[in-house]
């Protein structure tokens, strides 16, 4: 069961330097990339979380979702699934990378799993760099 002290917000640009220093205190490598959204799951005012989607340029269809990271000792509780879900209630049409053992974690939120056609061109380089790191990495999409 969530806790009723859940909070989804969105963040905006002068929280820049806070959301970095999240990433970096988790020792997770995460970057703004273009046109980003950038959401905090808060439990009890306190973050927990965060999720980006990106849109590298301005005229964009799919956004990336992407570094998405709830702290340790707040995981498999829900709290991703429901930063996800209320990402998806803004943006439709996205894509993000993962690795194949979470395909049903995606599946269940409504992503299917991507076929090469589907990767953006502008997104075909980084999935190709991500992929030689983890032979794993899939990509998911928004069903359309």
């Amino acid at each position: 069961m969530l806790s009723t002290y859940l909070e989804v917000k969105k963040c905006s640009k002068a929280e820049k330097k806070e959301i970095l220093r999240f990433y970096k205190n988790n020792h997770y490598p995460a970057s703004f990339m273009g046109y980003d959204q950038v959401y905090t799951l808060l439990l009890k005012n306190k973050t927990i979380g965060y999720g980006i989607i990106s849109y590298i340029t301005t005229n964009n269809e799919r956004g990336l979702l992407h570094s998405l990271l709830i702290v340790a000792e707040q995981r498999n509780k829900g709290y991703a699934k429901l930063l996800i879900k209320t990402m998806l209630d803004e943006h439709k049409n996205i894509i993000c990378f993962a690795d194949e053992k979470l395909k049903p974690f995606y599946v269940k939120l409504g992503f299917k799993e991507a076929i090469v056609l589907d990767i953006p061109e502008f997104l075909m380089s980084k999935y190709k760099s991500y992929k030689t790191k983890n032979k794993n990495l899939n990509a998911f999409i928004t069903r359309q």
